[in-house]
Formats: C-alpha cells, structure tokens, sequence
C-alpha cells in the first residue's frame, strides 16, 4: 500500500470517527472498538498500518483493533454486533450489507462532509453498492476488476450474441 493511499485511507478513517469522537470527547475510558477480517499477511499488514496511523493521528483516543479469520469473521459478524460495541466494521456490499442493515446491525454514515468526500474520492458505481433504501451504509476499501470469460464457439452455438 503506498503511502498516499495509506494516508488516504486514515483520513477516511478519521472522517468516519468523527461521530464517535464526539460521542466520547471526555470520556477517554471507552475506546474506539474497530473488527476486522483478514485473508491473508498483506491484508493484515495494511489494517495494523490504516490503525496505526489513525491512533498516531489522534492520540487522544484509546483504538481497539479486532481481528478475525475470515471465516470465524463471517459467522460471527452479526452477533458480535449485536452484543458488542462496535464503532467501525469492515463488511460486504450487496445483499450481505443489505442483510445487516435489515436486521438493524448497521447505522448510515448521515455526516454531510462525510459523504460528500466519500462522493470525490469513490466512483459512483462503488458507493451505490454500498446504499439500501438511499442512505450509505459503507465506504469502499478496494477496486478490483470483476471479468466474465466465456468459450465464443460454445456462445456461437447456443446463439448468445454480443449485447
């Protein structure tokens, strides 16, 4: 991860804080609480950087990291939600994000400047991945390419055309 992106990415983490670091401006005792899931040492090198360098950027509040196996993550993501205070989680798009706003595990980022740095730095289509029923539930952390290979004499065949 370059050291822009990096940076970046630590300022988008400090924008959405910032709720929380009203909530507890005084309160010192209750830390910021952020889960997250890891699938590989890259992975796991680049959340231990993003927090490391939020928690350098505002010394002032106490960052729990928790991390989890992808899987273990996965099946326990709901729960620990609903019984521990979370402040920031790292979740899917789609209909899993819609699963979880469904059930009232999520809350919409609703800060104005939030969204709309949010609206310079991602592209349309990756924020509305992140939307149910109009509002953002979520910032994107990557782009990657999505690909559909196909065998054309096969297509040919069963007469699929280029649309």
């Amino acid at each position: 991860m370059t050291a822009s992106r990096r940076n970046a990415l630590a300022q988008m983490l400090a924008l959405l804080s910032a709720p929380f670091a009203a909530r507890v401006a005084g309160a010192a005792t209750h830390p910021l609480v952020i889960d997250f899931m890891v699938s590989s040492g890259q992975q796991r090198t680049a959340w231990a950087v993003l927090i490391n360098t939020f928690a350098a950027l505002n010394p002032d509040l106490s960052v729990v990291a928790n991390e989890f196996q992808q899987e273990d993550y996965k099946r326990q993501f709901a729960a620990r939600l609903g019984a521990e205070p979370v402040d920031l989680a790292f979740w899917f798009a789609g209909a899993r994000l819609r699963e979880a706003v469904g059930k009232g595990l999520l809350r919409p980022i609703d800060d104005r400047d939030t969204q709309q740095v949010l609206g310079l730095r991602f592209a349309t289509a990756s924020l509305d991945a992140l939307e149910y029923g109009g509002k953002l539930y979520g910032v994107p952390v990557s782009y990657y390419p999505w690909g559909f290979f196909y065998h054309r004499p096969v297509c040919v065949r069963q007469v699929v055309q280029k649309g």
